[in-house]
């Protein structure tokens, strides 16, 4: 998992740098290969899906972001329960990707 590691690293110095665009392909690279490795609800992958709908949140892609904050609220849920801090902050970023699908849905109209 040292790949997986230095994956995270780079992509966390390049979000505090705020280089979205190039964050994003390694954020999911991060991502998927998590999932694989360590399953859809492990706390890791979990971490990673919402990194990543951060990512795209930050890039202006709310309807992914939303669709990634709904699952890692869901899963977080079923495996976490309902007043887990992580939990609780899914569901935060859920309520402010939906703000910003709703607003962009708003000015499409």
């Amino acid at each position: 998992m040292g790949g997986v590691g230095r994956t995270a690293t780079r992509t966390q110095q390049l979000l505090l740098r705020g280089e979205y665009r190039t964050a994003q392909p390694l954020a999911t690279a991060w991502h998927e290969r998590w999932q694989q490795d360590l399953g859809h609800d492990h706390p890791d992958t979990l971490r990673s899906t919402g990194n990543l709908a951060n990512i795209l949140h930050m890039l202006g892609d709310y309807e992914r972001a939303s669709r990634l904050h709904q699952d890692t609220l869901n899963r977080r849920q079923r495996v976490l329960g309902d007043d887990h801090p992580d939990t609780l902050h899914s569901a935060n970023n859920l309520a402010l990707s939906e703000q910003q699908v709703d607003g962009s849905r708003s000015h499409d109209s």
